[in-house]
């Protein structure tokens, strides 16, 4: 049931879960496309804009709003001064580079439209790292897919060696881990 529900909405549960959340979603898909579930060019136009437009929301709820808050903050701790201007000379980079800096995904888009970031730059930076972004995670989820199956087949392959020399490594540890605890003799 779960699974026809996800195949038959699938691209509209990509685009909901690309745009709030992102990576996991976005590699999954592109894994089941690997298996023939999706159409992986599908997947990959529907999370670009899906991306994008995540990106774009946080950034209109933002713009406009904050401006002033940010002032006082910038008056008060020039700390907080030095990282505003930051973000208004390099925050075009930051966004680009935003979807793949863990736990920054929302807070550079919003950073971005407090600082008075124009409209058109926030969108050109947004798009063009939505589009880097959904080629290396559907990359990693496709390809990723092949290259672990391949890895598996090489360790099944190689299994015995793998366990002995990992037997080895345990017992050398174990070892020397028993010498360490061991108190020097008192025989003198």
């Amino acid at each position: 049931m779960l699974a026809r529900l996800i195949l038959r909405h699938g691209y509209l549960l990509i685009f909901a879960g690309v745009a709030l959340e992102g990576d996991a979603t976005l590699a999954t898909a592109a894994f089941l496309a690997h298996r023939g579930e999706f159409s992986l060019a599908y997947v990959i136009a529907t999370a670009m804009v899906a991306a994008t437009f995540g990106n774009e929301v946080v950034f209109w709820i933002f713009n406009g709003r904050g401006h002033a808050f940010a002032d006082r903050l910038a008056a008060k701790d020039r700390r907080f001064a030095r990282a505003e201007e930051w973000v208004r000379k390099r925050g075009g980079l930051l966004l680009f580079l935003s979807r793949f800096i863990i736990g920054f995904r929302t807070a550079i888009p919003a950073a971005c439209a407090v600082s008075g970031m124009p409209a058109a730059r926030f969108f050109f930076f947004n798009a063009s790292g939505a589009i880097v972004w959904t080629l290396v995670f559907a990359y990693i989820g496709f390809a990723g897919t092949y290259e672990i199956r391949r890895l598996v087949r090489e360790i099944r392959l190689h299994e015995v060696p793998i366990g002995a020399f990992l037997v080895f490594l345990l017992a050398g540890y174990v070892l020397i881990r028993g010498r360490e605890k061991t108190p020097p003799s008192t025989d003198g």
